[in-house]
């Protein structure tokens, strides 16, 4: 896009600032995020165990204020719609699957622009990548599957996964997270205002190269956005009318949630689960040259039972913290601005 340029400057900046900040980080060892290591990680997902997997979401009941694991609704209208419109999206875009707790999960996350050359920054949710409870700590085999759409529609079962995808598979070398988000002892509020994590990675996919050099990721900003903002969401939902195996996208003004006393975003969508951690755009290119291209402001995190909205957690200097420890670290971590 035209502004590109400029906005790899902001991204490289605030970065920068970041890295002059005090910023506690605190390295997690025994919670081990691919077992046996890169290779371990690919041969563990077999295609069996893709179909296994279900999408890790939540969902509030607005009278109880209590969160449930989402399953999915058909009472969702279609409020979003498969992207067709090209772009880098495309590939910048993909789902993410790691182990928790013994069970398979599917989320989605997007390649974001960074300064590094020994690697590439992965964004998704929180509860895409750490048990909120502090029962299992970190996701483990966590692996991040970029341009997901062109899959095939069928593969032999009992072959690995990766070699069926069209640019391969990346396995998270380390995976940041908030204190805030890994004390909060389940979704809850707190969750919710820090549900944002970092999966670093560094070579991989067909040709052992690097993520950034194969999907041309977007910048991502820490700036709180501003309402009315016309905002584009995208993921992979997998749970109720959806599959998991289509890029969708909603695209509305931006607003915020007046449940969380405003600390949130929301945006009217229909995406279920599967579509946590997916990017929020603005603004965002939906034609012309540069379409789908855009600035990645937050992620898909969390809904209420039955009504037709996404919400996502604001991005700021908690985050900007993150960012900077997922540049430099090599092992997981939990991060406290």
């Amino acid at each position: 896009m035209k502004n590109k340029r400029k906005l790899i400057r902001i991204v490289i900046a605030v970065a920068v600032a970041v890295g002059s900040a005090a910023v506690a980080v605190r390295e997690v060892s025994a919670q081990p995020k691919r077992p046996g290591g890169h290779e371990a990680t690919i041969r563990y997902w077999t295609n069996a165990k893709i179909a296994r997997a279900v999408p890790r979401a939540f969902d509030r009941n607005p009278l109880t204020r209590k969160f449930a694991r989402s399953r999915g609704s058909n009472e969702y209208v279609n409020t979003g719609s498969q992207w067709t419109g090209g772009g880098d999206v495309n590939k910048n875009v993909g789902r993410v699957f790691f182990e928790m707790g013994g069970s398979y999960w599917t989320c989605s996350a997007s390649a974001v622009l960074d300064t590094k050359a020994d690697r590439s920054v992965v964004l998704t949710a929180a509860h895409c990548a750490y048990d909120e409870t502090g029962q299992y700590g970190f996701a483990r085999y966590w692996m991040f599957v970029p341009d997901w759409a062109t899959l095939p529609s069928s593969y032999d079962p009992n072959g690995l996964f990766c070699a069926s995808t069209s640019l391969g598979c990346w396995v998270a070398d380390s995976l940041v997270v908030s204190s805030e988000y890994a004390g909060a002892g389940g979704f809850n509020e707190t969750a919710m205002v820090h549900d944002y994590a970092f999966a670093a990675v560094s070579t991989g996919g067909k040709l052992d190269g690097q993520l950034d050099a194969v999907v041309n990721p977007n910048p991502a900003s820490w700036t709180q956005q501003s309402a009315a903002d016309d905002t584009f969401l995208f993921g992979y939902p997998a749970a109720g009318r959806y599959k998991g195996s289509a890029l969708m996208y909603c695209r509305g003004p931006l607003d915020f949630d007046g449940r969380m006393m405003y600390q949130t975003y929301k945006v009217g969508c229909s995406m279920t689960g599967g579509s946590s951690g997916g990017p929020w755009f603005t603004p965002f290119e939906k034609s012309g040259p540069d379409a789908g291209s855009g600035t990645v402001v937050s992620v898909n995190s969390y809904g209420y039972g039955g009504r037709k909205a996404m919400y996502g957690p604001i991005l700021g200097a908690e985050t900007a913290a993150m960012f900077a420890a997922a540049l430099t670290t090599s092992s997981n971590v939990i991060v406290t601005s």
